[in-house]
């Protein structure tokens, strides 16, 4: 069993999920439109606790714009 903290990186174009979409809510957001493969792969074994960065791609400015917690 794992005890350190994860830490991961997470890309999303701000057209399909932004960080103001992320944060809208109160942070929390169920990630299920996950398309790739390898990335639904890396998404199994985040644990809680883990962070991420919330990184936007497919942007002129792209850049970490966050950090998030899992929680479950």
């Amino acid at each position: 069993m794992r005890t350190e903290k994860g830490y991961w990186l997470l890309k999303t174009e701000p057209s399909e999920w932004s960080w103001d979409d992320q944060a809208g809510n109160g942070g929390l957001s169920k990630w299920d439109g996950v398309k790739n493969k390898q990335a639904q792969k890396y998404m199994k074994c985040m644990r809680l606790g883990d962070l991420y960065f919330f990184y936007h791609s497919g942007t002129k400015f792209r850049r970490v714009v966050g950090m998030v917690e899992v929680v479950r």
